[in-house]
């Protein structure tokens, strides 16, 4: 029972994406079913937009991200979008 609290609490620190990641790798290498690489940040940024805005960036969005070298570059353009205000205006379109 120690065993299990002590990983339990271990993998409590982790962030919540890494936990996601490692559920998903271990659901995929179980049912034998290869994961995609990851996007590379010209496919990231076109997808964020999509996802979060509902539309592609402009050319300038674009850039600015891919100009950007900042390792949390992703974290901090999705910090973004969810803040912006076509977020809450793409999220009734699909869950209405």
């Amino acid at each position: 029972f120690l065993l299990l609290l002590g990983a339990s609490a271990a993998s409590a620190a982790e962030p919540l994406h890494t936990r996601i990641d490692a559920l998903v790798e271990a659901k995929a290498k179980a049912d034998g079913v290869a994961l995609s690489a990851q996007a590379d940040d010209a496919e990231f940024v076109r997808r964020a937009y999509l996802d979060f805005a509902g539309r592609i960036p402009t050319a300038d969005e674009a850039n600015a991200f891919l100009k950007d070298a900042a390792a949390d570059k992703r974290a901090k353009l999705i910090d973004k979008l969810l803040t912006a205000p076509e977020y809450p205006v793409r999220m009734a379109d699909l869950f209405h």
